[in-house]
């Protein structure tokens, strides 16, 4: 009941978030560090390790963030003014649990993470993850980053980040020095006109969403970031078989 509370706060269920905010494009406050591989002379690719939602699951979330859209749009025309710019919103598409952001990795260092992220998930069963709560990084009165918190299935992600992690500082990563923190974002909010509003009404929606989805594979994304949000697309996806 209490990390359920702390979730409706806009706190991050059993931690603080650290000092500043997680980098864009990561999907994931706690560890968006831009940790560059080595040899970062050579042409680079921005690649992350992420745990994707199932179809359902998206399709639920995108409801929610056409929700809330539609209400940051409203506000908007109810200013009668154009202000600050609005919430960047991430691409419904490519909601996911990052596990891990690598930074801008050389090509040919790209075979190393996909043989770190095979390695790390070995003997991992497929397991449930259930959205939990809502909130915003640093907090709700001064948002930044909106996300959507994780209960179920939180510990068995906060372990396998930590296997990646270690099989990534063997393949020459620097070691990972935020503590994990599973959610969904959503936006980013930097400055942007009525975010604290359309903050709230996200912890207000979401403490009515029910959405859960079985955790099959673990995926390997490039980041191509662009107009209208960044573009994920799929290096390698490793299924969890156990």
């Amino acid at each position: 009941m209490g990390d359920e509370r702390s979730a409706r706060q806009g706190v991050p269920i059993g931690r603080a978030w650290p000092a500043g905010p997680p980098a864009a494009g990561d999907g994931r406050g706690g560890r968006g560090r831009d940790d560059r591989a080595p040899d970062s002379s050579a042409a680079t690719r921005r690649l992350f390790v992420a745990v994707p939602l199932d179809a359902a699951a998206l399709r639920a979330v995108a409801s929610l963030v056409a929700e809330l859209r539609a209400f940051e749009a409203a506000m908007s025309v109810g200013r009668g003014a154009a202000g600050r710019p609005g919430l960047r919103w991430v691409r419904p598409e490519g909601v996911h649990v990052t596990l891990r952001f690598l930074g801008a990795t050389p090509h040919p260092r790209t075979a190393a993470a996909v043989a770190a992220l095979e390695d790390s998930v070995v003997g991992v069963e497929p397991f449930t993850i259930r959205i939990a709560g809502a909130g915003a990084y640093p907090r709700l009165v001064a948002p930044r980053v909106l996300w959507l918190g994780i209960a179920a299935g939180a510990d068995l992600l906060a372990d396998l980040a930590a296997r990646l992690d270690r099989r990534l500082a063997r393949a020459g990563w620097s070691p990972e020095e935020r503590a994990f923190d599973a959610h969904l974002t959503l936006a980013r909010a930097n400055d942007a006109e009525g975010a604290r509003q359309v903050a709230a009404e996200l912890v207000r929606r979401a403490a009515a969403l029910h959405v859960e989805w079985t955790a099959d594979r673990a995926v390997l994304f490039e980041s191509h970031p662009g107009p209208g949000g960044s573009r994920y697309e799929v290096v390698k996806t490793v299924p969890l078989a156990g």
